[in-house]
Formats: C-alpha cells, structure tokens, sequence
C-alpha cells in the first residue's frame, strides 16, 4: 500500500478540489516529455474497489512552470458507499446503506496555476442497482458538467 504522511491521521488530500484518500493500494502510470509538454499515456489509482483511470497532456514548458494547462480523459470506476465516504461530509450510516455499481466517464481541465478554481469538468455518471437514503433505482444517468470559475 502506498501512502502519505497523512495516511496516518486517515485523512484524505486534495488534488483539484477533489477529495483523494491518502493511501492506494496500487498506483501505475507512463508518461513522455515532449517539446509541448507531457503525455500522460495513462494514470491508474486503485483503492478499496475504487478504480480511477487517467489519460491526457500537460501543455506548457515544464521547466518554467507557468500558465501549464491540464486536460484529461477520466474514468472512476466503484461502490457508492466506499466513493461517497470519499467525500466525508455524509453520516456514516448513510455511507454504509448506500449501494450501487458507479462509472464515470468524463474529460478534466485545468489551468495549474490556479487548478480549484479553473477546473472543468464534465462527463457521465452511472449508477446500477443504486440505494442511496431513501431512494431507489435500477438504473441512474447522469450527464453533466462543472466549472470552478462559478
């Protein structure tokens, strides 16, 4: 298991905006450095059922990091309970009657100057077999987008 120096306390890290765990049980990736940038060929993040895949670029001169912009296909992968713990706002007992089988599939940018704010995203979320509260469903798609600027 890989972790980091808030794994101990169980917290979780932000990376744009975005709530991570401090410890995966696996991480992969592969990426070049080309003269406009880099190619990440693929980011994979694995966690308690929650998979998160990652492909893109980073546009800019990574050796004066200024102005660098990120845009990347996303793919998450996961059960409703363990994702939504990810969040921590949620009672637990919530968190735990919760199911479903989630995927996401979406595209992210970012200027990473000021990545919480410039973040975009948009994608489709569905949701299989889904318990959440008191609703119930089949099936749930969702198809949307969000941006930090708003």
């Amino acid at each position: 298991m890989l972790s980091s120096p808030a794994s101990a306390k169980g917290k979780t890290s932000r990376f744009l905006g975005i709530p991570l765990p401090a410890q995966f049980e696996s991480v992969s990736a592969r990426a070049s450095v080309n003269p406009e940038g880099v190619q990440i060929e693929d980011v994979n993040l694995r966690r308690e059922g929650i998979t998160v895949g990652a492909s893109g670029t980073i546009k800019g001169n990574i050796l004066s990091p200024k102005g660098l912009v990120a845009e990347a296909d996303l793919e998450v992968k996961g059960e409703l309970g363990p994702i939504l713990s990810l969040a921590g706002s949620l009672p637990k007992a919530t968190v735990e009657s919760s199911r479903g089988a989630v995927q996401f599939n979406g595209k992210i940018k970012a200027n990473l100057d000021r990545p919480e704010e410039s973040l975009r995203a948009e994608g489709v979320l569905s949701v299989d077999d889904v318990r959440f509260l008191k609703w119930e469903a089949d099936h749930v798609t969702i198809e949307g987008g969000w941006n930090g600027n708003t």
